[in-house]
């Protein structure tokens, strides 16, 4: 008699420890004030898989420019005429490539969107290690005509925000992070962006995936 029981209450304590797992998830994205505005950043791009990287390259581009000095330095190396215009050639390449792999680790840009409130557009921008931007992209807030959660089609995927270019199926990628992290920000960047516009999207579609809308597919630059 007692068999009927147990079979029900597996699927509920699974249920529950799905709930459970669903409530400890931490947010992926940070939305930073500033005086202008505010800058939305994804937290997780400092990973564990963005440190392994850059470890490798620091020590990739290290081994090269040892390895470019071993070229000169080693006992019994070959100092003809032929030969040291082939070692400067070398030597140049791989200090080149070196050096590129230190900057890379040293600075590893992170992409960020700034909500520039006081000029009325969103910047896409990368930012490095020390903190120094890079702006790539400028839009028009009065370029825009929704904003749009694109909704994760699997039960512990992650959502995506979009803010769409007016008249086409072109958009900008604002954020991606669970879908309750990121109602509050539709609602703030419907507010901030869109104004007086309808528009923000009341019920999010799920699944529902824009042509190409990783980053501004047509940069548009300020005027």
């Amino acid at each position: 008699m007692n068999a009927p029981l147990n079979i029900l209450a597996e699927p509920v304590e699974l249920a529950k420890k799905q709930y459970v797992d669903l409530d400890q998830r931490n947010a992926s994205v940070s939305k930073d004030e500033t005086f202008w505005g505010y800058i939305i950043r994804d937290q997780t791009e400092s990973g564990t898989a963005s440190i392994v990287v850059k470890s490798l390259a620091a020590l990739v581009g290290l081994a090269m420019f040892i390895a470019a000095a071993g070229l000169w330095f080693l006992a019994g190396s070959n100092l003809t005429l032929d030969v040291v215009v082939f070692k400067l050639g070398l030597t140049a390449v791989m200090a080149l490539i070196a050096a590129l792999l230190i900057w890379f680790a040293s600075n590893g840009p992170k992409y960020e969107v700034q909500v520039d409130l006081n000029r009325q557009e969103i910047r896409e921008a990368t930012r490095n290690d020390r903190g120094q931007v890079r702006v790539y992209s400028r839009t028009k807030f009065s370029k825009f005509d929704a904003v749009i959660l694109d909704r994760a089609t699997y039960c512990d995927g992650k959502s995506k925000l979009l803010l769409r270019l007016a008249g086409s199926s072109e958009a900008i990628e604002i954020a991606q992070d669970y879908e309750e992290y990121l109602d509050v920000l539709k609602r703030r960047l419907g507010k901030d962006v869109l104004g007086s516009k309808s528009p923000i999207q009341k019920k999010p579609a799920r699944g529902f995936l824009l042509e190409g809308a990783q980053g501004v597919v047509i940069p548009q630059t300020a005027a």
